[in-house]
């Protein structure tokens, strides 16, 4: 259920650009947090496929890269980036 949740924000993130950083930062922490509890447990972590665990660990990496940088943009009093163009 926390999955289908997860997605439906992730969608609805995708036509809402104000909610894109909350969504992706809780994503990232779902992600890494099922991932950190699974893989402690043998058990539980044989019925984990390798594209399962490929592809979480993939999303965690790009949500958290993207969170970080949007929020690097939105600092207050940060001097913008000049080109040369």
């Amino acid at each position: 259920m926390l999955q289908l949740a997860l997605g439906a924000a992730i969608v609805w993130a995708g036509l809402r650009p104000a909610l894109r950083v909350a969504v992706a930062a809780t994503a990232t922490v779902t992600k890494a947090t099922f991932l950190g509890l699974l893989l402690r447990h043998p058990a539980l972590r044989a019925d984990l496929s390798s594209f399962s665990l490929w592809f979480d660990s993939a999303c965690i990496v790009i949500f958290a890269a993207y969170v970080t940088t949007a929020l690097a943009r939105r600092q207050p009093g940060r001097r913008p980036i000049e080109t040369n163009s």
